[in-house]
């Protein structure tokens, strides 16, 4: 078998410029073989032929993104081959032109807000008024979220936050069974993620494999594979109280320690009011199971006690096929 001609018709060959879809672009070759049972196969794999993401001539991302071969219509050995070029093409379209084996492509990472709510202990408030004017403007800080007497207010305070999902499509042989161990769980250590060609570091604590999407098998030149989909939700940090120099992290549960009983002599007690009579309400703990104590002044933050609640499990995400 020979190729005896392969040349581009030069009146075929056509480029358009728009303003929707940019640069298109077409050329046409024919093509004779001296075999009558030549096959399309070989006739794009000729070394002449034009290969997926080769450039138009005269243009520098103009690419070629789709190719055909038809026989002739007067004889078997004679093909004429199409080669379509596009300027506008997605990143999935130039992963599988930079890279045939479709495992081996990089991971495609689009992110995307998602409106949430974090409860906020603390938040920026105003001082109390009775008739509002512009100068309450200027009393904003950022403060405990509590009454005057400094008793923290309950229920707490539902704040609305923007959390990031990114959103990991990456191509693997097969589906690892312990990935699904890490669905609901927080990453243990800090791990990278791509945001649109820049290397972003997520740090401990802040990520949540919020969703796992595993679809069947799919075959592409030969190589069969799973293209496993990953939501990763980021979680923002709380501000940080007076004295502190780091936040919990996001996706634990930060509770006030306070009760409306203490415990004597392996009894519980009720905590009483001034009157004599039980507490309707929960106050603040000290820590050590006891009421705060502030002889008649207000409860200041730095008399509130907190313990952290963890309900997700935490794992290293720097082991899922994020790239």
């Amino acid at each position: 078998m020979t190729i005896q001609l392969f040349t581009e018709h030069w009146k075929e060959r056509s480029l358009t410029n728009t303003s929707t879809r940019g640069t298109q672009g077409n050329r046409i070759y024919q093509c004779v073989s001296d075999d009558p049972y030549e096959n399309e196969i070989t006739i794009l794999a000729y070394g002449s032929c034009p290969q997926l993401g080769d450039v138009f001539p005269g243009t520098s991302d103009c690419y070629c993104v789709s190719r055909n071969v038809r026989r002739g219509d007067a004889n078997r050995v004679e093909f004429w081959v199409t080669c379509a070029y596009e300027s506008q093409i997605s990143q999935a379209t130039q992963n599988q032109i930079d890279e045939p084996n479709p495992i081996y492509r990089n991971a495609i990472v689009e992110w995307s807000p998602r409106r949430s709510s974090m409860i906020r202990r603390r938040v920026k408030r105003s001082d109390c008024y009775n008739t509002y004017s512009a100068a309450i403007e200027g009393t904003f800080s950022m403060r405990l979220d509590a009454n005057s007497a400094g008793d923290p207010h309950e229920p707490l305070m539902d704040i609305p936050v923007t959390e990031w999902v990114a959103t990991v499509s990456k191509n693997v042989a097969t589906i690892p069974t312990w990935i699904t161990d890490y669905q609901d769980a927080v990453n243990s250590v800090a791990f990278s993620l791509d945001f649109y060609g820049t290397t972003v570091t997520i740090e401990k604590g802040r990520a949540c494999l919020d969703g796992l999407v595993m679809p069947l098998q799919m075959t592409e030149n030969g190589i069969t594979y799973v293209r496993l989909q990953m939501q990763i939700a980021i979680k923002p940090y709380r501000d940080l109280r007076s004295g502190e120099t780091i936040a919990p992290e996001p996706w634990d549960i930060e509770r006030l320690d306070a009760g409306m009983r203490t415990r004597s002599n392996s009894k519980w007690k009720a905590i009483t009011g001034d009157d004599g009579l039980p507490i309707t309400h929960p106050v603040p703990f000290n820590g050590s199971g006891a009421a705060v104590s502030t002889s008649g002044s207000a409860i200041a933050e730095t008399d509130l006690k907190y313990y952290l609640v963890a309900p997700n499990k935490r794992r290293d995400f720097n082991n899922l096929p994020l790239w």
